[in-house]
């Protein structure tokens, strides 16, 4: 079965509504965002997309054997969708809503058999409900209630169905399912208070089929159906949101106040759980709640979130999405993509390079339109400061013209000289090259929507809402050519003068806006209108031939019009929400589209098929996935990715070493030179000879049956009040003996890099295992080995465990070699490092209960003493942080890093000097969890392959190049050679491939690359690595999102880009291991 690649690019729009499923496994959420999401609660993780509405969603529900799930919304239809493949079943629209109000209001009968939907009423009209028959989406009945629809609730016989509503009088009607016909009909004198007319009126019907209950506020109504009476209240305070029956036959309160669980039948309150949220698991164990467009988890005992689900993209909080967010443009010359999004960035997507893309910060707020430049050399980018020219090529500004009251369109002429720039009521031209406004023309009668410029000539065609104007900036004069049109939201020109207008009303104005787009050649007398989109056309482009025309439409759809037949290529879902932006790559293989869920995606043009999604986190930080599942990511990257096979979701560390290619990133796009194509394949061999495996391709291990864990006893979900769990499990090898049990928490092996012992086992058998919980978020994984080295698949769950009694205590342990046994290779600085930066941690304690220390400087850091370290280390606990620094001399023999203490012998680097591998294992099964370990020697980045010696720059007076051998030197290149290509791909390879490698789970900063040389500060007597680390705690200068808090990502971000600054680039700190898996505090 194909290994499915999932991207957690959560919701990008507040949360309207969530639902747990019956088994407690699922949660599902929908939003203003158009889409549905499924969110696996034990792995903490998004599991899938579920795309095809338009418009924001209302409610989701699980059927009651949780195998369908319904979701409705703006866009009136009731869609059924099955949960285990994500397909949507049935799409139910039969006149569900009045006018255009949509549908907000669904639920499923006890058995499953049939879903009922209701709409919010408009004005004092009649609103429907319908029922269909889940198995084959028939409609089964139509009837109509006085009221919009708030609840709906089958009886346990499915006989009768309530419908409930947002009333001045809570009306509540009793209907036959069989026919449709009204039962009964209350009308409560005791409604709510004149500010709470559109209050809600939850009901239910209880297990007896005969009472009903309705919520009201401080209350729960007992009403019995037979008698036609009230017979009791129960008091449950605050106000009711909503009512359930559970399987056990109690009744789920909802209400402001929290949670409440009642035996109705007994009149008696079970529970209460004194904590807000939106729904309560099957299980009572955990809450859920939307934060904006974050899940949150909580735990029902301490009311303590402990999970917060949702995108890493960082886009300002927005509460609705009828405005245009995400820009797209494509370079007419050259493989290269611009978007833009609400952040202010416009993300440069060369498909050439195998990297995430250039970012610039182009505005202070959202950009609303771009255009690259008819020669490729310059990009234009428009948001509410006005108009800013780019250079492609490094990123520069250029120019910036201002314009008040923000900018919406924009078009080059065909030769490039002047750009159109388009607000509400005014076009404006601008000559490229000055920035100066050439001319103007106001349309105070009408909004202008879209510009587009002719080829080879100086006309500007103008939509507006309901004109096309014809404009001369030349001549300053205009001229109406279509009159009462439908709005004209986008236009675009093809290469033999062809014109594109998109017409058709925007979504939010009502049902009837299919959008139309008309094809105008009058020179050869052509007129065709393409039908297509359910919403209206937001988006359009012609191919680079002018044979092909793509459009994108508020239906969330992309269509391939053939413009010489007017007939669809292709037709795809292409996202959730609005596709607002389609454009054709330079040789017209590929036609790019941007929505509003924020991601850019290819579509191959011969086939209709999905090539590549690519998802710009921030900054720095991205995800390439193609149609195959192969992906290049950065390593915080890594953290949005997750795959599922047969139905489960696994961690990225499960396939990150078959699917983490960049090098079939780049062969399916076909825009890379072959030379780095083949170096990144070459890259990945080696990284599979690193881990022991031979196989180079997933088809290769397609068929072959790993090692299996299999648990016999659940493992907690949510918070365990117990710090130590146990688990039974299952191992079964089916191929050789069983050899190990790996157990991880947090990617830290919690019994060492060996793990336990399974040779008794044979091929098979039981284990119990214990597991120490650390206070927090714990995500523990067991896999199991055999004889060969095979691993299972890693069996994985989440849960979080508080204790409160006791703050970590920071253990730090400090090595510095200034002085050696022979004096040629002494250093200036590296004690003092050592020294330095244990004060600094002593003096920043607040986070911690204690700090204890172990400084070993020149004639202590011997080798045996720093070995000896290992039983300083032995006395953490499990919540304390361990903290390591060497700083001296390091060195490479053949791939093998050493650090050198004050007695090595060069002649024997083996035995008197310490590997990396000791370095290791100095944290391998202690205690302490969050581990950090800082390189400040040369050569202490990961090896690849030495590359070409880097140029030597101007450091200044007070960097010296010292922390080498004497004997080692840096050969300068001519001035003015291009660096070896290869430099730059092993720049990247840190940063692309996680380190799956066994090891202490420790996160690794080191101060330079594996061909590079640390530096020495002479102005503060420290290593500008060690003299960084401490300036960024000191100063909190690496707190990047000032939140109080710097945790070793940032920190590692900070280190690297200020010692790249203060060295001129000559020394690159890189991370030789990192733990995706907790962005720990140091302070």
């Amino acid at each position: 079965m194909k290994i499915e690649t999932i991207v957690q690019s959560g919701h990008y729009l507040p949360i309207n509504d969530l639902a747990f499923s019956p088994d407690g496994r699922l949660l599902a959420t929908c939003g203003a965002d158009e889409s549905v999401r499924l969110w696996d609660v034990a792995a903490g993780c998004e599991a899938a997309v579920l795309r095809g509405h338009t418009g924001p969603l209302y409610k989701v529900r699980f059927s009651p054997d949780g195998r369908l799930l319904a979701s409705c919304g703006w866009d009136h239809t009731v869609r059924l969708w099955e949960t285990e493949t994500r397909r949507c079943l049935h799409t139910l629209e039969r006149e569900v809503s009045n006018a255009h109000m949509g549908v907000n209001c669904v639920a499923f009968s006890p058995s499953g058999r049939y879903v009922a939907a209701g709409g919010m009423a408009v004005g004092k009209r009649p609103t429907p409900v319908c029922i269909w028959e889940t198995a084959s989406g028939a409609l089964s009945r139509r009837f109509e209630v006085a009221q919009g629809v708030h609840g709906i609730a089958f009886s346990p016989d499915e006989s009768v169905v309530v419908v409930s509503g947002y009333s001045d009088d809570y009306r509540i009607g009793v209907h036959e399912v069989a026919t449709g016909n009204e039962l009964l009909s209350l009308s409560e004198e005791e409604g709510p208070e004149a500010e709470d007319v559109s209050s809600p009126v939850p009901v239910a019907v209880w297990r007896d089929g005969r009472t009903l209950l309705i919520g009201r506020p401080g209350e729960v109504g007992l009403f019995d159906l037979a008698l036609r009476e009230e017979t009791d209240r129960l008091p449950v305070g605050g106000n009711v949101y909503d009512l359930s029956t559970r399987a056990d036959g109690t009744l789920l309160v909802a209400g402001s106040e929290g949670f409440s669980v009642w035996d109705v039948g007994a009149r008696k309150k079970l529970e209460e759980i004194a904590v807000k949220a939106r729904r309560l698991s099957p299980d009572r164990r955990l809450l859920a709640r939307a934060d904006g467009r974050h899940l949150e988890l909580i735990d029902r005992e301490t009311g303590r979130v402990i999970r917060r689900l949702g995108t890493q993209l960082e886009l300002p909080q927005t509460s609705g999405n009828m405005q245009r967010q995400f820009a797209l443009a494509a370079d007419p010359l050259l493989p290269v993509i611009a978007s833009a999004a609400p952040d202010g960035l416009v993300r440069l997507w060369d498909l050439r390079s195998g990297g995430g893309p250039k970012t610039v910060k182009a505005h202070r707020s959202s950009i609303e339109v771009i255009a690259f430049h008819p020669y490729g050399e310059l990009l234009a980018t428009a948001g509410d400061d006005g108009v800013n020219f780019w250079r492609v090529a490094d990123g520069s500004l250029v120019r910036e013209v201002p314009f008040e009251g923000g900018v919406r369109a924009l078009a080059f002429s065909w030769d490039g000289t002047w750009l159109v720039v388009a607000q509400r009521n005014l076009v404006a031209s601008v000559e490229t090259d000055s920035g100066e406004v050439l001319a103007t023309a106001s349309f105070p009668d009408t909004e202008v929507l879209a510009v587009a410029t002719a080829p080879y000539g100086k006309e500007c065609f103008v939509g507006t809402f309901d004109q096309l104007f014809i404009w001369r900036p030349t001549r300053s004069e205009q001229s109406s050519v279509m009159k009462d049109t439908l709005p004209l939201g986008a236009l675009a020109f093809g290469a033999d003068g062809t014109l594109a207008i998109a017409a058709g009303y925007n979504k939010w104005m009502g049902s009837n806006t299919r959008g139309v787009v008309s094809l105008l050649n009058p020179a050869v007398g052509f007129a065709r209108n393409l039908q297509g989109h359910a919403g209206e056309v937001r988006a359009i482009a012609f191919g680079p031939d002018g044979d092909a025309i793509a459009t994108g439409g508020a239906d969330g759809k992309l269509v391939l019009w053939d413009v010489e037949g007017g007939e669809e290529r292709f037709k795809v879902e292409a996202h959730a929400g609005d596709v607002t932006g389609v454009a054709f790559t330079s040789d017209g293989r590929f036609v790019a589209s941007i929505g509003l869920d924020s991601a850019l995606r290819l579509w191959d043009t011969a086939s209709g098929k999905l090539a590549a999604t690519l998802i710009s986190l921030n900054e720095e930080d991205y995800v390439a996935v193609t149609d195959e599942g192969f992906y290049s990511a950065t390593k915080a990257g890594l953290r949005s990715v997750m795959f599922r096979l047969d139905g489960r979701i696994f961690p990225f560390e499960q396939f990150d070493l078959q699917l983490n290619r960049p090098d079939r990133v780049l062969s399916r796009l076909g825009f890379a030179a072959d030379d780095l194509v083949a170096a990144y394949a070459q890259a990945h061999e080696r990284r599979m000879k690193q881990l022991g495996f031979a196989a180079s391709d997933p088809s290769e291990l397609e068929g072959f049956e790993p090692p299996r864990v299999e648990f016999l006893t659940p493992p907690p979900v949510g918070v365990s009040a117990e710090r130590h769990i146990k688990l039974r499990v299952a191992l079964h090898s089916p191929r050789r003996p069983l050899d190990r049990l790996h157990v991880y928490c947090n990617d830290v092996p919690v019994r060492g890099r060996a793990g336990v012992d399974l040779s008794d086992l044979g091929s098979g058998g039981e284990l119990d295992v214990e597991v120490e919980l650390a206070s927090g978020d714990n995500k523990v994984q067991l896999c199991a080995a055999d004889a060969g080295g095979v691993e299972s698949r890693r069996e994985t769950f989440r849960v979080v465990y508080v204790d409160p009694e006791r703050k970590p205590n920071l253990y730090v342990m400090t090595v510095g070699v200034s002085r050696y046994a022979r004096p040629s290779y002494d250093l200036e600085y590296a004690a003092k490092d050592a020294r330095d930066l244990e004060a600094e941690l002593k003096r920043l304690q607040r986070r911690f209960g204690n700090v204890e220390s172990l400084v070993l400087a020149d004639e202590r850091a011997t080798r045996g003493a720093i070995l000896e370290g290992r039983a300083f280390l032995e006395r953490t606990r499990v919540d304390d942080h361990v903290v390591i620094l060497f700083a001296g001399h390091g060195t490479l023999e053949g791939a093998d890093y050493f650090f050198l203490p004050t007695d090595f012998d060069p002649e024997s680097l083996a035995d008197t000097a310490v590997s990396y591998e000791e370095i290791q294992g100095l944290l391998d099964g202690i205690p302490a969890r969050r581990r950090l370990i800082l390189l400040d020697t040369c050569h202490s980045g990961e090896p690849e392959e030495l590359p070409a010696p880097t140029e030597r720059t101007a450091l200044g007076p007070d960097v010296h190049e010292v922390r080498s051998f004497r004997h080692f030197s840096l050969a300068p290149r001519p001035k003015g050679a291009q660096r070896d290509g290869r430099v730059n791909l092993l720049e990247r390879l840190p940063d692309l491939f996680a380190d799956l490698r066994r090891d202490s789970g420790a996160y690794v900063i080191a101060a330079a690359g594996a061909a590079e040389y640390a530096r020495e500060f002479g102005e503060l007597k420290n290593g500008v690595f060690t003299s960084t680390v401490i300036q960024g705690l000191r100063e909190g200068t690496a707190d990047r999102n000032a939140d109080g808090l710097i945790t070793v990502s940032e920190l590692h971000r900070f280190v690297t880009q200020s010692v790249a600054a203060l060295t001129g680039g000559l020394q690159r700190p890189i991370s030789r291991r990192e733990n995706l898996a907790d962005d720990f505090p140091v302070l």
